[in-house]
């Protein structure tokens, strides 16, 4: 009994001695740096693009792994469709160890970076690693969820289709990513570009063109929420 209730106490005095970051707060954190440092240019307003997140080393041991940086990628393009900025230049995230900073705490740093342009930069999607068996940084995939298509009106309703940074096709050609079997939609219809970390709808000079908001478009930034109208489909698109 004695030894159980010893172990216990330890317990919670390592826990409050040295507290766990969970990965909720490192996503937290980097959603308030971007909208603290973002700048407004004209008509818009810009994000940073480049992300250092410094943690002590019994958190960095935990935290630096590629599922987390990836994470934050979503995190960071979703935040910026969400909250109508866009970004300039690749985006960019790393952790760091910095044994200078207390247990528990996050420090973060963002830039306006296009380009690195020290000795050593640091690719896009770059896991920094402080291990010495490690003599090259570890690239993460490119792509990642940000946002869904789906069909809320129309004979194909309740298809839906995820977007990431690629473009896809939509249209009546049995070889585009969301197939329609509107008769009133053009074989290829439109697309979805992404550009500055935003998806671009761009109408393919369709016949019967596309509309938001009851106003035809030929090319626009989609905002969360939006309704496109194309033949008698509609769609929806929501940032996951």
């Amino acid at each position: 009994m004695e030894s159980f209730f010893k172990n216990n106490v330890e317990n919670l005095i390592n826990k409050y001695v040295h507290p766990e970051l969970e990965p909720k707060k490192l996503f937290q954190t980097l959603e308030k740096e971007i909208i603290a440092n973002s700048k407004k240019i004209a008509d818009e307003v810009i994000s940073p693009n480049d992300f250092t997140i410094f943690l002590e080393e019994k958190n960095y041991g935990r935290l630096s792994s590629k599922r987390i940086i990836d994470a934050l990628f979503e995190v960071a393009e979703r935040k910026i469709i969400k909250d109508d900025l866009f970004m300039d230049g690749e985006l960019k995230i790393r952790i760091q160890k910095d044994m200078s900073i207390k247990e528990g705490e996050i420090k973060i740093q963002s830039l306006f970076l296009e380009e690195h342009t020290n000795n050593n930069p640091i690719d896009s999607h770059t896991l920094v690693l402080e291990r010495k068996k490690f003599d090259a940084p570890l690239n993460l995939p490119t792509s990642h969820s940000i946002a869904n298509l789906t069909v809320i009106d129309g004979v194909d309703k309740g298809l839906s289709l995820e977007l990431t940074e690629k473009n896809i096709y939509i249209g009546r050609r049995e070889k585009s990513d969301l197939f329609l079997n509107d008769d009133k939609i053009s074989r290829l219809h439109a697309y979805i570009s992404y550009e500055r970390h935003r998806h671009i709808f761009v109408d393919a000079d369709s016949l019967n063109g596309s509309y938001i908001d009851d106003e035809r478009i030929q090319r626009t930034y989609l905002l969360n929420g939006d309704k496109i109208r194309i033949g008698e489909t509609v769609l929806l698109y929501e940032v996951i």
